[in-house]
């Protein structure tokens, strides 16, 4: 299961009524639309479900199937150490390997 995180917030809202109009995915040429002008750094979630056998039609997310998926995100960081790295790699686009 591959899960990739919008990179594109408002600005404003830290969340919404259906939770996600305040984040959208990249545009065309990896840009932001005006209306949700705020780039994030892209994040992903992989999970690697060890299903052997015919196995995967017993098995079910919260979600539904197999095929859905749904997946939150919330920061924990030290404000001060990612205010750091986020100058020192993301802002200069480097590749930290945290």
């Amino acid at each position: 299961m591959n899960m990739r995180f919008p990179q594109c917030w408002d600005g404003v809202h830290l969340d919404s009524a259906d939770r996600r109009s305040h984040m959208v995915n990249v545009k065309s040429k990896g840009q932001c639309p005006a209306d949700h002008p705020v780039v994030l750094p892209l994040l992903m979630l992989k999970v690697k479900y060890d299903i052997h056998n015919g196995a995967s039609g017993r098995l079910t997310l919260p979600s539904g199937s197999i095929y859905s998926v749904r997946g939150d995100f919330f920061s924990a960081w030290d404000p001060s150490t990612l205010a750091s790295l986020t100058s020192r790699c993301i802002d200069m686009g480097v590749s930290c390997h945290l």
